[in-house]
Parts: structure tokens; C-alpha cells; sequence
């Protein structure tokens, strides 16, 4: 009957979703033991986060069926599933598909470290805006054992409030309500989505140890507030300007005229990769950890500046 096709379906896309998180897992210990490629990770992730899109719309529709048939022990194991789908997608994951697949170039920093993962890249939207990804995901704090911490939704929300002070003072308007899922019998994974305007930020918050399990961030890159390192050549014919933040966040690059102070159009590198030209203005890209060298190139005219992130 149809209880029992909903029970069913539940059974396998909760084993569908386990071995999801596996894969995963798995292709970051890899990735950090030198096991595999940056390029292999990446795909790996990609694949993942495509297939748990397609599971999640699996999950939704079970969860309707469900709530239909007043099946609430299915209903709650569907809003576990789905909250642990959510968190092996990502804004970096979905950007890099067309840059692997070769259509459109694509420059993504990677760091790994205690079995955690970020991934961060800048790519232009349809306006032709740069737009800066960040994900970053620390399966490693998640208490499985433990109960929760927290009361109520509300005593959520001022701890996410607490670990993000600059997104509350912007006044974000929250997208969506408090999601809350169980992973096995541990403790609730809460999630929550700020919209600031110019860009979104959505934290996953482990209710055992009211730590950050993973966060997921998109903004336009406009008037943020940056470091500043300038160099010109020799003769005085090429200008550069280089705008830093912290490893894995923006670095913008700009070349001008230092006769006329107007920026001009050249191809800029990192540590000798092509990143593209600044078309007149500021090129943005993701700044790796560590010294970095960053070269501006026009004509004849060349400028390499060192930079270097915490």
C-alpha cells in the first residue's frame, strides 16, 4: 500500500544519503593524505552535490506523501535527510562544474586540514559582478552522541547572532526559518539563511557542541574593505594595485596609467597560473595561504608584487 512504498523509500534514500556523506569523507581523506588529485576532489564534490540535489527532491516529495498518511515517524526521519542533504551542497561545488567540464576556466582555492574542507572561489554573475563562494566544512566537531544544547529556536539564533556579529549589525533579513534535522541519535543539526543585501551566508550550527559544522557564503565583491600593496615598473609605465583580505577570501588585482591614473586593460597571474585580465578595472580572484607572487602584464611592461595572506 502507499504506507509502505513511503516506508520503503525512506529506507533507501536514508542509505542513498549515508553513502553520499561517505563518498565525501572519503574524497577529503584522500585529498589530504596526497591520494588524490585537486582536480579529482573536485569533481568528486560536484558530483555529490548533484546528486544530493536530486535526492533532496526525493525527500520533499516523500515528506509530502507522508505528512498525507500522518506518518510522523517517517516525517522526521525525511527532515533529517533532507537537513543532512543540504549540508553536502554548496555555492563553490555548483560554480566549478563548467570550469572542469573546460567550457569556462575556473580558479578554486583548496585547503584542507583535521579532516575539514574549504573551498572558495570568484566568478562574475549575469550582470557581470564578481561574485565571491565560500564553503567551509568541519565534519570532524559533529556530536553524534550527545543531546542538545539548546531550549529553543531562539537561543539558536542569538548563538549564530554571537558567532556572526557583522552579518546581524548589516540587519539581515532571515530567508528561511529555523531547519533543524537529527543525524542518527546525536545531537540536531540547525541551519539558518541570513540575506545582507549584497550577498547570503548560511551556517550549520551542531546542537551538542554549539559549534559551526559547516558555512556556506556567496557576496558581490563591491567596496570591501581590503589591504592595500602598490608597485610600478621601473619606467613608469605600469601601475598595480593589489587589494588582499585573509587566505581563501577576495584579492583583487587593478592596473593603471600612471600618467593619467586610468586603469588599463592587462592579464594578471598568481604565482605564474593565468587568472585573466583586468579589462579595465579590478580583477578579482581567491588569495591563497602563505607568499604569493602576483604579476601584471601589458605590452612590454611587467610588475611582480609578493603578497602574502595569514
Amino acid at each position: 500500500d502507499r504506507r509502505r512504498v513511503v516506508g520503503t523509500g525512506v529506507d533507501r534514500l536514508a542509505r542513498r544519503v549515508a553513502a553520499l556523506e561517505r563518498r565525501e569523507v572519503r574524497a577529503i581523506d584522500r585529498y589530504a593524505a596526497g591520494e588524490l588529485g585537486e582536480t579529482d576532489l573536485l569533481r568528486t564534490l560536484a558530483s555529490v552535490d548533484a546528486e544530493a540535489g536530486a535526492r533532496a527532491e526525493t525527500a520533499r516529495w516523500l515528506e509530502s506523501r507522508a505528512v498525507d498518511l500522518e506518518m510522523a515517524t517517517e516525517s522526521r526521519r525525511l527532515s533529517t535527510l533532507r537537513i543532512r542533504l543540504l549540508a553536502l551542497r554548496g555555492p563553490v561545488r555548483t560554480d566549478v562544474a563548467a570550469g572542469l567540464d573546460g567550457s569556462e576556466p575556473t580558479r578554486v582555492h583548496v585547503e584542507t586540514a583535521g579532516g575539514g574542507l574549504v573551498l572558495a572561489t570568484v566568478e562574475r554573475n549575469a550582470a557581470g559582478e564578481y561574485v565571491y563562494a565560500r564553503e567551509a566544512y568541519s565534519p570532524a566537531i559533529r556530536n553524534r552522541r550527545d543531546g542538545d544544547r539548546y531550549e529553543d529556536f531562539g537561543e539558536v539564533f542569538r548563538r549564530l547572532a554571537e558567532r556572526y556579529p557583522w552579518v546581524n549589525a548589516r540587519s539581515p533579513r532571515v530567508d528561511d526559518s529555523i531547519r533543524i534535522g537529527r543525524a542518527g541519535e546525536g545531537a540536531p543539526l540547525y541551519s539558518m539563511e541570513f540575506n545582507y543585501g549584497r550577498g547570503w551566508l548560511t551556517p550549520y550550527l551542531d546542537g551538542g557542541t554549539g559549534r559551526v559544522v559547516k558555512e556556506d557564503q556567496r557576496r558581490e565583491l563591491t567596496d570591501r574593505p581590503t589591504d592595500r600593496h602598490n608597485a610600478t615598473t621601473d619606467d613608469g609605465s605600469l601601475s598595480v594595485t593589489v587589494r588582499t583580505t585573509y587566505a581563501s577570501g577576495p584579492m583583487g588585482v587593478n592596473a593603471t596609467d600612471p600618467a593619467t591614473g586610468r586603469p588599463v586593460n592587462a592579464t594578471v597571474l598568481v604565482d605564474g597560473d593565468r587568472v585573466g585580465p583586468t579589462r579595465r578595472g579590478t580583477r578579482w580572484t581567491v588569495e591563497p595561504r602563505g607568499a604569493v607572487d602576483v604579476t601584471v602584464v601589458r605590452g612590454d611592461a611587467t610588475v611582480t608584487t609578493t603578497v602574502r595572506a595569514s
